[in-house]
């Protein structure tokens, strides 16, 4: 992909002790300002105002149980179900994205087996779409606007049986499961 520019004016900033902080939207707080930490703030408010995601379907620093130990993921963004989307892995614009950072999200994914990776140092930015069927991952030119991660809402019609449509709906949520299952996917209460 080639090269991001995500500077954006909504990013507050202050300076406490003489220490620099950034105002995290999604954790709600202030954190240490580093060199990561700024390529992160600046990349959810690119996925906010400029791609359409909500804010509240996405999340900093979301621990995972891998093989025991727990690990966090950069970001996570949910569909509108609450099931994990995309895994987003930040770092810092002087850390070359290398085959270890694919790797390292690529382990994160064996737990939450999500639809779409990314990775971002605020230079360079790479997203791709995760085909479990063919065993590969498909790079993107962008990442998607947030209405494109997933298929359309169904739109009920006024004469709809709304049992028939429950017991469709159903049906979706007991097969993401299952699937999330297979996947290993560890939530905590």
């Amino acid at each position: 992909m080639p090269q991001q520019n995500f500077e954006n004016d909504n990013i507050k900033t202050r300076i406490v002790d003489g220490r620099q902080e950034i105002f995290d939207c999604l954790r709600g707080k202030y954190v240490a300002m580093t060199p990561e930490e700024n390529v992160r703030q600046m990349f959810v408010r690119h996925l906010i105002d400029g791609k359409r995601y909500p804010a509240g379907l996405m999340g900093n620093e979301i621990a995972i149980n891998q093989n025991g130990r727990e690990r966090r993921c950069d970001t996570v963004v949910f569909d509108r179900r609450g099931c994990p989307l995309m895994i987003v892995e930040y770092k810092a614009p002087s850390v070359k994205i290398t085959q270890e950072v694919f790797n390292q999200v690529y382990r994160y994914n064996t737990v939450l087996r999500v639809k779409y990776l990314t990775v971002c140092n605020g230079r360079q930015l790479f997203c791709c779409r995760v085909d479990y069927d063919a065993n590969k991952a498909v790079f993107l030119k962008d990442v998607p606007c947030y209405d494109d991660l997933q298929p359309q809402t169904i739109r009920l019609k006024k004469k709809s049986n709304p049992a028939t449509l429950w017991r469709q709906d159903c049906f979706i949520i007991e097969e993401k499961l299952s699937v999330n299952l297979r996947g290993s996917l560890l939530r905590k209460p």
